[in-house]
């Protein structure tokens, strides 16, 4: 009989029929048309006639007699048939009995779908004995042995489960190196599919982390030539990440490289394995021609810009390629960059380490107007955390040299910084984004390497120092231009060749704003940050005027309060505020410093310090007296007879007690008033603290005070005791340098000498004031 097929429509229900009929002999009545229609049972299959019951032909079974469907015979009782039972009624199922059912079948189904699944199970159950803290380390070892054997040849399977990934990261936790090599052999196999792995990245970063040197060395070759590709996935580039970071300079250069071509990556390869220098991006560009640079910027883009795009920008290792890949890279890319950042919170990722801040400032300072008003959206309810940031605060400092839209500043960036004052000001870095505004780009709060990253001074979107970008650095590719970017060298062009994307002069960047800087002069931009009513002048001098005390002996904020009293570089802030706000500042420190001194050795100790003799106050007193007036910054009405601190201190605080201070710190702050320029003050100081010196002179105790200063920076200049210069020790290796030394020394050499020549005169002036002491005392 041929095979049926399922068939539709009349036709196939008629040829059903006949099917039938022939089979079983006779016509099938159709069943009555009726309210239901009433389908007749149809008998079992039966073997065709001639067929035995034993599938023989002939007669050797004999057939059985068939009923028809409504003939009326019955059909013959078999005795030997057992009654059927009816299946017992069982009750509803409880919530228990569904769960339980439902827990089997997704066992079945797991086991059906994961071979290994049974070992993972396994290892779970193991994993809650040994996580126990009353487990020792001897146990855990034990129970290790116990478990490896199982997993052997299904280590990748059991790292990519969620459960698996888990007991592998406790057992490599804690286990012994030769059962960690165990692991690791299996996974080195397959270690980038398993990095891939939602689950099984955890793994790897543990053996990372676990990794001696020469392991991690072993780790990284891994790596080789799929650095590019790995970059790109989300999980393998956290993995990537942390080998970075874990890696040494040289071995960081290897990983960097790969992103700027395979000849460039085989010789920092090369070099990280001799132990070599490694090599830069300024030696990649240095020894190739101008084709090759161009491959080299095509195969960097090529490999960047998905980066950028999917948001992949907050590693470390791709802050550094950023902020080297900037530098030169044409202004198509620039441009790409800023249309998928700029409105992006991936953005406020890269603003935690210095190549990441050198990437974004050089956006700011390339973007335009548009763009910038993205980035600054952007910050919105984040400033104060950004601000609180060892380097993401220089972004904000910036962005307020940058953007010429000074309302949007206000709205996100200034009134956020309001709000947080107080934390703000006491923050060792959130200051800066304040003192930048009272005291731009002062060397005594921005080192040169911070200084850097801001515009040019002569307005253009240019950072101050290029590294990669300047005929300084021996990189021979393209001149820059003032807008920041590689020109195309015009010399070298043939008439005839078509510019290529990489070629783009600077004359193709007529955007809005793209690559000009700030069309609006500084200082009319300074002003607009922080006036206005309720603006961030006010706000700032009358916190100071309420908290003058606590800032006074709190080292960051005493800075800012400093910089607010002596009104701001050109007195823009005091010409904001008014001279009775000014006034009222000055009258509140002398007040706090007129304190009345406790000499009683039984007073109660929970009395602070007075403002005179601490440590951080009397500095910033001594300080805030050598500045000159606001006379004679300001000319406007209210002003002329505006008296210096110095004089204010004087009068509210010292006049008539120098006698107690003479012999304390307080000491230090009356040599600083009797030079502070105003002839009544230093002569009536002159005067008191006569009496309490001798038998010394008024210009000898002054100059006590000088020839000290004299005498460490002598000391400083020679690499002797308190040098400020790194000095060699009996080995004759360099000892380390400060942070605060080395920007001592950054301020020297950047002055062109002009500072070490003030040391010079000042010593000679003080030898010469000795000799002459020497001969009238003979």
């Amino acid at each position: 009989m041929p095979k049926r097929t399922k068939g539709s429509g009349a036709g196939s229900k008629t040829k059903r029929t006949q099917r039938r009929a022939e089979k079983f002999g006779g016509k099938i009545a159709k069943p009555a048309k009726t309210g239901g229609i009433k389908k007749h049972s149809v008998p079992k299959h039966r073997p065709a006639a001639g067929v035995g019951a034993h599938g023989e032909d002939g007669d050797s079974a004999p057939r059985k007699k068939t009923f028809k469907a409504g003939s009326g015979n019955k059909k013959p009782f078999n005795s030997k048939k057992k009654p059927e039972q009816k299946p017992e009624k069982k009750g509803p199922m409880t919530k228990a009995d569904i769960k339980k059912a439902a827990e089997e079948l997704k066992m079945t189904r797991k086991l059906f779908r994961k071979p290994s699944y049974g070992v993972i199970q396994e290892l779970t159950l193991s994993w809650e004995k040994f996580r126990a803290k009353t487990t020792t380390p001897e146990d855990k070892l034990k129970v290790f042995d116990e478990l490896l054997p199982k997993v052997k040849g299904k280590v990748v399977e059991v790292a990519t489960d969620h459960k698996g990934s888990r007991v592998l990261q406790a057992i490599l936790k804690d286990c012994s190196e030769k059962q960690r090599a165990v692991i690791e052999a299996e996974i080195k196999t397959d270690l980038i599919t398993v990095a891939k792995s939602q689950y099984g990245n955890f793994v790897v970063r543990a053996m990372l982390e676990k990794a001696k040197k020469p392991e991690l060395a072993r780790l990284l070759g891994l790596f080789k030539n799929k650095v590019t590709a790995v970059a790109r996935h989300p999980c393998a580039a956290a993995v990537l990440d942390i080998a970075y970071n874990l890696a040494n300079k040289a071995q960081k250069a290897a990983i960097i490289a790969e992103f700027y071509g395979a000849e460039f990556a085989v010789k920092a390869y090369s070099a990280s394995v001799s132990g070599g220098e490694p090599l830069t991006l300024e030696d990649a560009l240095k020894d190739l021609s101008k084709e090759g640079k161009k491959s080299l910027i095509g195969h960097a883009t090529k490999c960047l810009t998905p980066m950028w795009e999917k948001g992949m920008v907050s590693f470390n290792f791709a802050h550094r390629v950023f902020a080297e890949f900037i530098q030169i890279a044409p202004p198509l890319c620039k441009a790409d960059m800023c249309e998928h950042l700029a409105g992006d919170v991936a953005l406020i990722r890269m603003m935690h380490t210095l190549d990441g801040i050198r990437t974004v400032c050089t956006l700011i300072n390339w973007a335009g107007a548009k763009d910038r008003k993205k980035m600054i959206k952007t910050l919105k309810s984040t400033v104060g955390k950004i601000a609180s940031d060892e380097y993401g605060n220089m972004v904000l400092v910036c962005a307020m040299e940058a953007v010429d839209d000074t309302v949007l500043m206000k709205k996100i960036v200034i009134n956020e910084i309001k709000a947080a004052l107080d934390e703000i000001v006491a923050h060792k870095h959130a200051r800066r984004c304040i003192l930048h505004l009272l005291a731009p780009r002062s060397p005594r709060y921005f080192p040169p390497l911070f200084t850097a990253l801001l515009p040019s001074s002569d307005g253009s979107s240019a950072p101050q120092t290029s590294k990669l970008a300047t005929p300084s650095a021996g990189v021979p590719y393209k001149p820059v231009g003032p807008s920041g970017v590689p020109m195309r060298n015009t010399e070298d062009d043939d008439g005839d060749e078509e510019p290529s994307s990489m070629q783009v002069d600077a004359d193709d960047d007529e955007g809005e704003g793209e690559g000009k800087g700030s069309k609006k002069d500084p200082a009319k931009r300074r002003r607009e940050l922080l006036e206005g009513k309720g603006g961030l002048a006010e706000s700032l001098v009358q916190y100071c005027i309420d908290n003058a005390d606590a800032m006074l002996r709190d080292r960051n904020s005493a800075d800012v309060l400093m910089e607010t009293a002596r009104g701001g570089t050109d007195g823009m802030v005091a010409e904001i505020v008014g001279v009775d706000q000014m006034r009222a500042l000055h009258n509140t420190i002398a007040e706090l410093a007129a304190a009345p001194r406790v000499t009683d050795p039984d007073a109660d100790e929970g009395i602070p310090e007075h403002l005179l003799e601490q440590f951080v106050s009397s500095r910033m007193l001594r300080q805030m007296a050598l500045e000159p007036s606001l006379s004679t910054v300001l000319t406007s009405d209210g002003w002329s007879d505006f008296p210096c601190f110095g004089a204010t201190l004087w009068k509210g605080a010292l006049k008539g007690r120098c006698a107690d201070w003479v012999g304390t710190h307080a000491e230090k702050v009356l040599a600083a008033i009797g030079s502070c320029g105003d002839a009544n003050v230093m002569k009536a100081l002159s005067a008191e603290v006569s009496k309490c010196i001798k038998p010394k002179s008024v210009e000898e105790w002054l100059a006590g005070f000088v020839q000290k200063q004299g005498q460490d920076q002598l000391q400083g200049s020679k690499g002797g005791k308190g040098s400020k210069l790194a000095t060699p020790d009996a080995k004759g290796k360099e000892k380390s340098v400060t942070p605060a030394k080395r920007v001592t020394r950054s301020k020297a050499k950047d002055d062109g000498g002009i500072y070490s020549k003030k040391v010079e005169e000042n010593i000679a002036a003080l030898s010469e004031a000795a000799k002459k002491r020497r001969k009238v005392g003979k």
